[in-house]
């Protein structure tokens, strides 16, 4: 088996190995220095005992992000803080911190610990939230972080995804408690990217900003990423590093073993970027990898950034449609991806000043796509 191939698999799994509370002992092996694979496995399956240890031996104290990720599992939130407060130093953002013991812990004290700002007043941002059978407090704290946004001018749309009929009706119920939120359903369930495109027809901002119904943003976040676009025209979309919170509150690794991601999952898109490059593609999963990459493609890789400053939490869970969809469809995704990555002419009708003529220009396998399609 290859180690680190292993581990890699494993680690969305955070929720389910905590609770199996499985000793790994002190493990050596030929693949690794000991030292790393004890300290990766200790995370993975949150082994305090051999993490406990390695802490008082004084193996914990080098500042990696495994480091960091160990530290944060023995409830020593501290190095991590430190950490993003160094990130978001040179930046004029005030960082947020992490403490909890759950994740509605870690959004809402996240929420208080960021200092409030003055509103600053802008174009408008559309933003569209994917809901399906929404956990009810993750989805107020996610509402609630976009309604705190220093950016002013924000309509909000939240689609639900055809949820369950009870979860639909508290869904409903919570964002018609709010001012500046409009609710929309759909009969059958897609995934997030047909109601997107349903909703892009009738946003009016001059920007688009995705965010999930288990996502938490900074305060600032919407403000930055509008300065960055409105100082660049050259910029179609712009996001920010994201870090990942299991059910306990914990720090879930990304790829490579890191804190930070870079999904795109935290996108904020030029509204025009849509009538060029065509709307997002009928797919259950990855549909905002895809059109990245459309970006990428037609536009070149000047037209996209990532901030320094880490300003989302996202909720992380192996039930989530993107984990379950890498359960069941690896290879598919795999086909999909290589799919994305021949698509060879998307320079050339840039070159021609010719949009995409509303298609995303993609195939997609069978067991993919959504269940109805873009017109239904």
């Amino acid at each position: 088996v290859d180690f680190t191939k292993w581990m890699d698999t494993l680690r969305a799994f955070s929720n389910e190995l905590r609770d199996m509370a499985l000793p790994i002992g002190r493990s050596v092996l030929t693949q690794t220095s000991s030292l790393h694979a004890n300290r990766l496995m200790g995370v993975i399956f949150s082994d305090t005992k051999v993490l406990g240890e390695m802490a008082a031996e004084g193996y914990l104290d080098d500042m990696s992000d495994l480091s960091l990720v160990a530290q944060n599992i023995l409830g020593n939130n501290q190095p991590l803080n430190r950490m993003l407060s160094e990130r978001c130093a040179e930046t004029g953002i005030s960082p947020m911190e992490i403490h909890g013991s759950t994740v509605t812990e870690v959004f809402a004290h996240a929420a208080r610990s960021v200092p409030k700002s003055k509103r600053i007043e802008g174009p408008r941002v559309s933003v569209i939230m994917s809901a399906f059978n929404a956990d009810p407090a993750l989805l107020e704290l996610s509402l609630d972080s976009v309604l705190a946004q220093t950016h002013a001018d924000l309509e909000v749309f939240v689609v639900d995804d055809a949820s369950q009929q009870e979860n639909s009706a508290t869904i409903r119920a919570i964002c018609e408690a709010r001012k500046h939120v409009s609710y929309r359903r759909l009969e059958v369930n897609s995934g997030p990217y047909i109601g997107r495109n349903k909703v892009l027809e009738a946003a009016t901002g001059e920007f688009i900003a995705i965010q999930d119904a288990d996502d938490w943003s900074h305060p600032d976040r919407f403000a930055t990423q509008v300065a960055a676009l409105s100082e660049n025209p050259l910029l179609q979309l712009v996001t920010c590093p994201h870090m990942r919170i299991d059910r306990a509150g914990k720090v879930q690794l990304e790829a490579e073993f890191t804190i930070l991601g870079d999904g795109p999952m935290t996108s904020m898109f030029r509204r025009s970027v849509f009538d060029t490059v065509g709307p997002f593609a009928a797919i259950r999963s990855r549909g905002d990898v895809e059109m990245r990459e459309r970006i990428r493609g037609y536009y070149g890789s000047h037209a996209m950034t990532e901030l320094p400053q880490p300003m989302m939490l996202c909720f992380a869970d192996s039930a989530t449609l993107s984990q379950r969809t890498k359960q069941a469809n690896y290879e598919r995704l795999q086909l999909f991806r290589g799919n994305v990555s021949m698509r060879r002419h998307l320079q050339s009708a840039r070159r021609a000043g010719v949009p995409l003529a509303g298609q995303p220009g993609i195939l997609v396998p069978r067991a993919l796509r959504p269940t109805t399609n873009p017109e239904g």
